[in-house]
């Protein structure tokens, strides 16, 4: 089970770097010197790995989670006095420094939220460079 955890763990990271990889390259389609119609379905295809990108990594997260329910389960009932896994973990590592107030902070913040919104956060560019190639693709002269 420790081991399922970890692969859909490695599973879930992997996802938004092969997502800014292909937005990479879209958005070096949609923003460069290409036709209207490139733009657009450049914007399309952007727009469509946004999406299964953020439903990919959430369906990761939540079979990592369902795991690591499962295993504080297992630890509570056969090593009630070790917690590796769950909350008690959690806070442990949030009470951990790495050093100074500002690193700190970033690492109480959710990755998988913060991710999440990043990758949604392309989809809305995208959205807005596909709304200026059909309605003004002047700004593109």
């Amino acid at each position: 089970m420790a081991a399922r955890r970890t692969q859909f763990d490695n599973l879930l990271w992997q996802v938004p770097v092969l997502s800014l990889t292909a937005q990479a390259f879209l958005f070096s389609i949609a923003l460069g010197d290409s036709s209207r119609l490139s733009r657009i379905i450049a914007s399309l295809l952007s727009m469509a790995t946004s999406f299964l990108s953020v439903q990919l990594i959430a369906k990761h997260r939540k079979g990592e989670i369902a795991d690591a329910e499962w295993l504080k389960s297992y630890e509570e009932s056969y090593f009630p006095n070790t917690q590796v896994h769950g909350a008690a973990f959690q806070q442990l590592r949030d009470e951990s420094s790495i050093g100074g107030p500002f690193l700190n902070l970033l690492t109480r913040l959710s990755s998988f939220k913060v991710w999440t919104v990043g990758l949604t956060l392309f989809g809305l560019v995208a959205l807005f460079v596909l709304s200026v190639a059909v309605f003004s693709p002047k700004w593109f002269a």
